[in-house]
């Protein structure tokens, strides 16, 4: 597909937990230039420190907010993005394109304050620079 700028597994919890199935993926996205998002699906996903380790941008999300669907989950996972951001500098949500969760996140896009909505790619560049940064300095 021309012009893409990253991949994203929605699934496939048992491929981004084997270390060396994801290393010909992270080859091939090295050699590409683009990031690697982890929708982070199982608890042991190694898709960030791979996809590190070979030079690839990658991240994983911080807040999956519509697990629950409705109105006071997702506004309650969306307050948890707003601490992340604050604690971490930025901060990375998933949803699904539900009715509840469109609502939601475009009322709170109209109504918060403090905060900057940047594209995906911004997003994982900004995290994994500050993390990097950490790791550099002993944190």
């Amino acid at each position: 597909m021309p012009g893409f700028i990253g991949i994203n597994n929605h699934e496939g919890s048992r491929f981004t937990a084997e270390r060396a199935a994801l290393i010909p993926v992270v080859e091939r996205l090295a050699d590409r230039h683009v990031f690697f998002f982890d929708s982070r699906t199982g608890p042991a996903s190694q898709v960030v420190p791979v996809a590190r380790a070979f030079g690839v941008a990658s991240a994983s999300r911080d807040v999956f907010l519509d697990d629950v669907q409705t109105i006071d989950a997702v506004d309650a996972e969306l307050r948890a993005l707003e601490a992340r951001a604050r604690q971490q500098g930025t901060a990375i949500a998933i949803g699904h394109p539900h009715e509840i969760t469109l609502d939601a996140v475009a009322y709170w896009a109209a109504h918060q304050s403090g905060f900057v909505l940047v594209p995906l790619g911004t997003a994982i560049r900004q995290k994994t620079e500050t993390e990097a940064r950490r790791a550099l300095a002993g944190r």
